[in-house]
């Protein structure tokens, strides 16, 4: 089986002078829930074989898994948990600041990465909602702070905005 969750945000939605934030908070998400730590969900996912795939779009966010049919019912309720509960913990914000921030670094000598990030700044302006870098900019990510992410996570993730998108048997 394999589902996922289409979640009506995206980096359109990152907030003025914070460019990044939305694919932050989705990278969040599994490092810990109110009832599990970002080890026991990915301990939980490796039991079952299966893992879960975090994607920020312009427009959209996808979380998804595939899972053996017999495991459906676990998965569903690990995912539930991770964007029901995120706690987003400190230590796992510096952790994935510093990844990041050196992943950011290494794209200066890049030119395809370069240029994928400048490219939609000069169609739509840098510091549009489409023009931005969706992995933001190391200014922004090295400002980002705990608060930050809270808020962008209750104003933006909502069931009503949520689809559930399943396949298999």
């Amino acid at each position: 089986m394999a589902f996922g969750l289409l979640l009506g945000t995206g980096g359109v939605k990152d907030p003025e002078g914070l460019p990044g934030l939305a694919a932050f908070v989705m990278s969040m998400l599994q490092e810990g829930t109110s009832n599990r730590s970002s080890q026991q969900i990915a301990y939980q996912f490796e039991f079952m074989g299966s893992q879960l795939a975090a994607v920020n779009g312009r427009e959209r966010t996808v979380l998804a898994s595939e899972t053996l049919s017999r495991h459906l019912p676990k998965a569903m309720e690990l995912v539930a948990d991770i964007v029901q509960n995120p706690t987003f913990p400190e230590e796992e914000i510096t952790r994935i600041r510093n990844e990041r921030l050196t992943s950011l670094r290494r794209m200066r000598d890049d030119s395809t990465a370069l240029a994928g990030r400048v490219s939609t700044g000069l169609i739509y302006g840098r510091e549009s909602s489409h023009g931005h870098p969706l992995s933001g900019t190391e200014d922004a990510v090295g400002a980002f702070i705990r608060k930050d992410l809270v808020d962008f996570f209750l104003g933006n993730y909502s069931p009503e905005s949520t689809t559930l998108v399943a396949v298999g048997d």
